[in-house]
């Protein structure tokens, strides 16, 4: 690349000086006049073409990192993906807690929610300057979240980082470590912007976090502020007379355990269709069933069938027992999925279908 420089500057140098050493015109008759024109535009064009390369010389030179020169290959260059801007966030609280609270996520999206959120929390971590009253928030706008950790009372919330490929936030922290603070377990009480959020996402504990329960999650959405949500993942399709495995998703915010009852499992599933009910029963059994804080998941069976059937024949014909004594399938359609939840479970899942197939 070099020697190529030279060179150029030779002959750019040599077209300049024979231009330079010409002496001055005299008048040539039409033709000479002419030829002369000829060629004072082909050394015009030579100049050109030797500062275009020496531009583009120099900016190859100048910006080795971002420009390439060469033959094109037909490759794109890829530019790589911008971390997420940080989430502005305001921090409420920084008090000691329990540590069974270790872990523990939570979070208000109404004032009477920060207020029961606020009676519960416990001292102010000694030399903090907090106030007590419960702060001002504008919920039409904001969220707060509620995190416990063990990081001791010398760790503050530093921000959160935002999830590239899926969304979702995880708190990071801070540490003086010249603060003599103890050991304690810390709730950290912030406020965040739905604009920087956007309508959903999950905040999270990555096992890093040193917490006695990694990998903790809380759904936030700003479409549903209720403290304890359901919802249920189900197959588009099921043939008819055979089961299913249905997941049951709790978002539980409160931050503290919801204490239920029932039979055999916490949750259990079901179809209704045209007025009728195809569900197992639920005995009113007292066995407690205790549904954490935070995120969890409860897998129960969903069966395509009448689940029970007689053999009287006075029944109607599809409620009778099959030849094999079991409950007939259900009919081919489209069937609305019910929940069937423990004492004291008073959350309800978004509306979901499933289609039942001849086998």
């Amino acid at each position: 690349m070099d020697d190529l420089e030279q060179q150029i500057r030779h002959w750019a140098d040599a077209t300049m000086r024979s231009t330079a050493e010409e002496p001055a015109p005299v008048p040539r008759p039409a033709a000479a006049r002419k030829g002369h024109r000829r060629r004072v535009a082909l050394v015009a064009a030579v100049v050109v073409a030797v500062a275009g390369i020496g531009v583009g010389l120099a900016l190859a030179r100048s910006g080795a990192d971002e420009v390439r020169t060469g033959p094109a290959t037909g490759r794109s260059t890829t530019i790589p993906e911008l971390p997420p801007p940080p989430l502005a966030f305001r921090v409420l609280a920084q008090r000691v807690a329990p540590t069974e609270r270790v872990g523990t996520l939570a979070a208000a999206s109404t004032p009477d929610q920060l207020a029961r959120l606020w009676d519960d929390l416990g001292p102010v971590v000694p030399g903090s300057a907090e106030r007590r009253s419960v702060p001002a928030v504008d919920f039409d706008r904001q969220v707060v979240v509620s995190i416990t950790l063990s990081t001791g009372a010398c760790s503050e919330l530093a921000g959160f980082d935002q999830g590239s490929g899926r969304p979702f936030i995880r708190p990071r922290f801070t540490s003086d470590a010249s603060c003599r603070g103890g050991p304690f377990a810390i709730q950290y009480v912030a406020a965040l912007d739905w604009v920087d959020l956007g309508d959903e996402t999950v905040l999270e504990l990555g096992s890093e976090d040193g917490t006695g329960d990694p990998g903790a999650k809380l759904e936030l959405r700003r479409d549903r502020p209720w403290l304890v949500t359901v919802d249920l993942v189900v197959p588009d399709e099921v043939a008819a007379g055979d089961q299913v495995p249905v997941e049951v998703i709790v978002n539980n915010a409160s931050g503290a355990p919801l204490e239920t009852s029932g039979c055999g499992a916490p949750f259990a599933v079901g179809l209704k269709r045209g007025g009728q009910t195809f569900a197992p029963g639920r005995l009113l059994c007292l066995t407690r069933f205790s549904i954490p804080a935070g995120r969890s998941v409860y897998e129960t069976p969903l069966t395509a069938d009448r689940l029970s059937c007689s053999i009287s024949p006075t029944v109607p014909k599809q409620e009778r027992c099959g030849a094999d004594g079991e409950p007939q399938a259900l009919d081919p359609g489209t069937y609305q999925v019910i929940l069937l939840p423990p004492g004291g479970f008073d959350a309800h899942p978004p509306a979901r279908t499933v289609e039942v197939v001849d086998r």
